[in-house]
């Protein structure tokens, strides 16, 4: 089976992917007998395929105009798995994509703003696991870790609690003046394999990097209810409503919550990187199971 993917729009002739929060998704593709075309290059007979736009992107400069040619590509096609990344805000007219066999991916929802098929979550960087195993084997003697930008008023609620929490418990917290400056790679992902909890407060969107590196580093990450604009279920709509993971409304609560963490390790810890390791092989299936029904 020949999977056609369309990039678009992007500049690379031969695209594999467009920016970090693509990975998990380009790891999938590579499992699958893919070819991958710019830019609506692809042979005029392709009955069925897959696009994925960067969201975002095609919003701020000139979604009209992108709404037009997504609509007018598709009409030639009998089925479209179309993938939209890196949509923090959600904020894409995907109720004007018309076509009658479209399977909708959405990366960073907002929970009852859009329906879509599948819901993809930001999953970790490129290279995570390789330099997981670069850092090597370290004794987990942090209760908790943070490391990062204190940039907005979920995340000030949290270090507040932090500070205080530091005094009382084996710890590590280090606010950064901004992605991407803080620690260098390896030694955050040391940082983490020595933490037992990792607190992931949201960013732009609830979903980061973050939750994704902690649970590749062997930690329980603690997730964020919501963004300052309050929205909640996010992680009800990506994992289902049986995830084992711990969402916080309040990081007043967080001190309790370690606590309860804390007494169920290593079990806990156990029943996440099940959860953890079954997600990412059932999300290796997903292509296959959308373009068997197109």
């Amino acid at each position: 089976m020949i999977y056609p993917v369309i990039w678009w729009p992007v500049t690379a002739e031969i695209p594999t992917h467009t920016n970090s929060c693509a990975w998990m998704l380009t790891h999938m593709l590579r499992s699958y007998d893919c070819v991958h075309y710019a830019n609506f290059t692809q042979p005029s007979t392709t009955e069925r395929a897959v696009i994925i736009i960067h969201g975002q992107v095609a919003w701020t400069q000139n979604v009209l105009q992108a709404i037009h040619i997504l609509n007018e590509q598709m009409s030639k096609m009998k089925g479209v798995i179309l993938i939209s990344i890196g949509d923090e805000t959600c904020e894409f007219p995907y109720a004007l994509l018309q076509h009658s066999n479209l399977k909708l991916w959405l990366q960073t929802a907002k929970p009852g703003v859009v329906k879509a098929s599948r819901y993809l979550i930001e999953g970790f960087p490129e290279l995570t696991p390789e330099r997981l195993a670069q850092v090597g084997d370290v004794e987990r003697d942090l209760d908790w870790s943070f490391a990062g930008q204190i940039c907005h008023s979920r995340r000030v609620e949290m270090v507040e609690v932090l500070r205080k929490l530091r005094k009382e418990s084996l710890s590590a917290l280090i606010e950064t003046s901004g992605f991407q400056q803080g620690l260098p790679i390896l030694d955050y992902l040391k940082l983490l394999k020595r933490t037992k909890v990792a607190p992931c407060p949201s960013g732009a969107a609830v979903d980061s990097f973050r939750v994704y590196e902690a649970l590749e580093s062997g930690c329980i990450p603690v997730l964020d209810a919501h963004t300052p604009d309050e929205i909640d279920g996010y992680w009800t709509l990506v994992f289902g409503q049986g995830h084992p993971f711990t969402v916080i409304h309040d990081w007043f609560h967080f001190p309790t919550v370690l606590d309860r963490l804390l007494e169920r390790w290593p079990k806990g810890q156990a029943a996440t990187q099940a959860f953890w390791a079954k997600y990412k092989s059932e999300f290796m299936d997903w292509l296959a199971e959308d373009w068997g029904s197109l």
